[in-house]
């Protein structure tokens, strides 16, 4: 099994439990969360039955990452909106600013096209 002079440790339901706790406490997804109780979702359900702890807390884990999953999601849509808002400004900025110089060209031509006739 294990090394001599190792201790070895023997795993069940009750270890299962105190971990999932721990990672509860943790909150390793650190998502808001709004917890739903146990009358809820038992009229959600429609069902009487009782819910384990350890269902329970599993259920509250698969909750927590998809809102983790959710909230990198909309963060990612948000940028990328935000992006694609810069890039059609930068754009437009570019497409004014050539129309000005070829505007301030076309007039510093004329004038200088007038200043030659003039002298002509």
């Amino acid at each position: 099994m294990g090394k001599a002079m190792q201790k070895q440790l023997a795993w069940g339901a009750q270890m299962d439990l105190a971990l999932l706790r721990e990672f509860v406490r943790v909150e390793p997804y650190d998502g808001k969360f709004k917890a739903t109780d146990k009358t809820q979702r038992m009229r959600g359900t429609g069902s009487n039955e009782e819910v384990t702890e350890q269902v329970q807390i599993l259920q509250d884990l698969v909750d927590r990452r998809a809102a983790a999953e959710e909230t990198k999601k909309t963060k990612k849509e948000k940028e990328q909106k935000r992006r694609d808002s810069l890039d059609s400004t930068g754009s437009q900025f570019c497409l004014e600013a050539e129309q000005r110089i070829k505007h301030a060209d076309d007039h510093a031509y004329r004038m200088h096209r007038l200043e030659f006739d003039k002298e002509e």
